[in-house]
C-alpha cells in the first residue's frame, strides 16, 4: 500500500459463491501476509498520521514513518505510549 487513506472501487463484490472478501489476502501465509500488506499498511497509516497531526508529530511516530522498519511487536509500546501522552 503506497498511499493512506487508500482509494478503494466501491462497487466491487466478491463473487456471491465465495466465502473470502478478498480470498488472495485472506488465504495467504501470515508471514507473508504480514510482510506484504499488514507492514506496508501500517507504515502508511503512521505516514499519514505524522504529516496529518501536530499532535503526532510530537509524540515521536518519525521513527515509524515509512522508510525505518516497523515491526508488529513494536505496536503495544508504541500505543501505550500515545494513549497515555494526552493525559
Amino acid at each position: 500500500m503506497k498511499k493512506w487513506p487508500p482509494d478503494y472501487d466501491r462497487a466491487y463484490l466478491p463473487s456471491s459463491s465465495s466465502i473470502y472478501w478478498d480470498e488472495r489476502s485472506e488465504t495467504m501465509d501470515p508471514a507473508k501476509r504480514e510482510q506484504e500488506i499488514i507492514i506496508p499498511k501500517l507504515q502508511s497509516q503512521l505516514a499519514y498520521a505524522y504529516e496529518n497531526s501536530p499532535f503526532y508529530r510530537k509524540s515521536g511516530l518519525r521513527s515509524a514513518v515509512p522508510g525505518v522498519r516497523v515491526r508488529l511487536r513494536q505496536l503495544p509500546s508504541l500505543a501505550g505510549t500515545l494513549k497515555m501522552s494526552p493525559r
